[in-house]
């Protein structure tokens, strides 16, 4: 480690051990100072200005000329700098931060501009690698905001702002610009505000405006990272994989690799660089966590419109609470527009399971750690993409998949908790799959009488994820991509083993008719619609016809495969502003031996009656004319068919849509 003698002013180089310094923390400018620059100044020179500046006060008109002078106007300077070596102002801030750590005591003082030889390449991955250690062990850290003028005595004027001001030194106009200072918004200044002890702010003229402890709830509202980690109560380091990306959402490097590159410390990780990689380098640091972490919140992020190079939304997806989603107009637009700017959308492309960029999880700062119960928590990563073991729910399509990555039991209403990312099967590698952006978010369901999911689902699965990138035109097709407003998406498994006495049985369904009411489609994962904008109270409803296939393992023998029709149907009524909104919704299932002839005459009759009993509980007056509709009269079979209404999410393109998530249960007996 390479320290600046705050004495002599001359560059030392430690091993073991290291010496108590302070450490500087700024935004770069266009006039920052290399190694060879500072070597090239002879130390008397640097000495005697270094002495003129300590018989200075910091609000010293010379040393606002300085700073304030533009490069054209370097004369201005010639007071402190007769021989106008320095030309630079970045040595302002090296020689005004030594000041201070003599003024503390400290004989050194770490640099990031320069203390590293920025011509070996061997270095600077090593400080790079380095780097959250050295601020970890600084025994204090100046944060220089040069965007930030000094506080105004006589800005005594009552304010909302001045009002929650933590301290009597940050007022006014100073507390605005300090919320908005650019040293917010930068990558690597994340961990040079988490990372050390101690850290104090100065404004551009390096008065001192407060340190860390005392404006923690200031810096926590600023920079949304809860303040026992800003308080150095709790290490940020125990903080889930999603709390510590949300940290990093809204912040910019001047080159796409150092997003990764900024966060190696805060996950302890370790990686070559290899500028020019561009994007593929914050794919690459999810892949080093996921090697040292079993921590499932890393799967927990969202995809943002401007990524997917759709129409900008004002409401992007949030998360709200503990663990559940909905939308808001809250943007990362520092990070956004950064992307846009750099032509990140030209590369439409979804990765695999992990996020393309740290904004996917500017909305997952409360996101806890996450873990499946029965999930064993191993990922593998090879050169085909990750592997890993979830259990999960897969449509009867075969081409999507929900994927649990945490479940919590909550004994006091014996409900559970399941949280599932969406996959669909890659164009290619069909034994892969990969994140769709369609939901564009982690669902959060919530079941009864449940203690762990793998009672609902198939036993434990290995996923394959594929490493391989997918344009977004693939994802809608796959999908049936819609905007619609309303509708219903089916949590069906596809492949559930059932236990009957000494029999295992796997079912799978296929999709083999369906029809849907008014202005809508319909697929093998669901029903969707939208509302005549001329009726003022409506019901919308499909119909679905699945065929199953059951198969009892011990006996190697099909059983007879009856057809599933599943009714779902909601009234929806138009507000006062013209946006609808639904008042209800109705399902219905019911097991037969053979398809329906006239599937939308079951239909219209299914939402008739929807309409006409709006006011029941239940709807079990319906009946089909098929008087097929018993169950099977054999040793096994299905004797009960069951649909449960689960919460509504915002599952579809569109921000406002409302579709109702739909669990079918089937119960086989002897």
């Amino acid at each position: 480690m390479r320290l600046i003698n705050t004495e002599t002013l001359e560059l030392e180089e430690f091993l073991q051990p290291i010496p108590p310094y302070a450490i500087l923390s700024h935004t770069w400018e266009g006039q920052e100072v290399t190694l060879q620059e500072w070597n090239s100044v002879p130390r008397e020179h640097l000495l005697s200005v270094l002495a003129h500046l300590e018989g200075l006060n910091p609000a010293d008109a010379l040393i606002r000329e300085w700073l304030d002078s533009q490069p054209d106007s370097w004369h201005n300077r010639s007071a402190l700098d007769p021989s106008g070596r320095l030309e630079k102002v970045g040595y302002w801030k090296i020689l005004e931060a030594c000041i201070e750590a003599r003024e503390d005591g400290l004989w050194y003082l770490w640099v990031d501009t320069n203390c590293i030889d920025k011509t070996s390449s061997a270095e600077l991955s090593e400080a790079i690698n380095s780097m959250y250690i050295w601020y970890r062990s600084a025994a204090v850290c100046y944060a220089y905001l040069v965007d930030v003028p000094d506080p105004d005595p006589a800005d005594n004027s009552p304010s909302e702002a001045i009002e929650k001001s933590p301290t009597d030194l940050l007022r006014g106009s100073a507390l605005e610009a300090f919320r908005r200072s650019r040293w917010f918004s930068r990558g690597w200044t994340l961990q040079e505000l988490l990372a050390p002890k101690k850290v104090r702010f100065y404004s551009r003229y390096w008065r001192y405006l407060g340190n860390k402890k005392k404006l923690a709830s200031l810096l926590a509202e600023i920079t949304r990272i809860d303040k026992k980690y800003l308080s150095y109560a709790v290490d940020i380091r125990s903080a889930s994989v999603a709390q510590r990306m949300a940290a990093v959402a809204n912040r910019t490097t001047t080159r796409p690799e150092d997003i990764a590159y900024c966060l190696l410390g805060l996950f302890n990780v370790n990686m070559p660089l290899l500028y020019g990689e561009g994007t593929k380098a914050f794919v690459r640091l999810q892949e080093e966590i996921i090697k040292a972490s079993d921590d499932h919140s890393i799967f927990a992020w969202a995809w943002m419109e401007e990524l997917k190079g759709r129409q900008f939304l004002q409401a992007v997806v949030a998360r709200q609470g503990r663990l559940s989603y909905d939308f808001k107009p809250n943007c990362p637009t520092h990070r956004l527009q950064h992307l846009l700017q750099d032509r990140i959308k030209r590369e439409v492309a979804r990765p695999t399971i992990l996020a393309l960029d740290p904004v996917c999880f500017f909305d997952a700062s409360a996101v806890p750690i996450m873990k499946p119960t029965s999930s064993p928590g191993v990922f593998t990563v090879t050169n085909l993409g990750l592997s890993l073991a979830l259990p999960g729910f897969i449509q009867p399509c075969r081409r999507l998949a929900f994927g649990i990555i945490h479940n919590e039991f909550n004994s006091v209403d014996g409900t559970t908790m399941v949280i599932m990312i969406p996959l669909v099967r890659h164009y290619k590698h069909l034994d892969h799959w990969t994140r769709t952006s369609f939901p564009t978010a982690p669902v959060t369901v919530v079941f009864r009488g449940l203690v762990d999911p793998i009672d609902l689902l198939v036993e434990l699965s290995t996923i394959k994820v594929c490493r391989d990138v997918q344009h977004a035109s693939f994802y809608f097709d796959a999908f049936g991509g819609t905007s619609h407003r309303f509708g219903f998406w089916l949590l069906f498994p596809q492949t559930r083993i059932y236990r009957v006495a000494a029999h295992r049985l796997n079912m799978r369904f296929n999709l083999v008719h369906g029809s849907v009411l008014g202005d809508g489609m319909y697929n093998d994962h669901g029903i969707f619609f939208d509302p005549n904008p001329q009726d003022q109270r409506q019901v919308l409803g499909g119909l679905l016809v699945f065929h199953t296939e059951v198969v009892a393992e011990q006996r190697r023998r099909r059983q007879k495969n009856p057809f599933l029709l599943l009714f779902l149907a909601l009234e929806v009524r138009k507000k006062a502003n013209g946006e609808f909104e639904k008042t209800y919704a109705g399902s219905r299932v019911f097991i037969h031996r053979k398809a329906p002839d006239d599937v939308l005459y079951l239909l219209k009759k299914f939402a008739a009656h929807t309409g006409d009993h709006l006011d029941d509980v239940s709807l079990s007056k319906f009946e089909c004319d098929d008087p097929a509709k018993t169950a099977f009269k054999r040793r096994l079979k299905l004797s009960r068919a069951s649909v449960t209404h689960l919460n509504d999410e915002a599952l579809s393109h569109s921000p406002h849509s409302e579709i109702t998530l739909t669990e079918v249960k089937l119960l086989y007996s002897e």
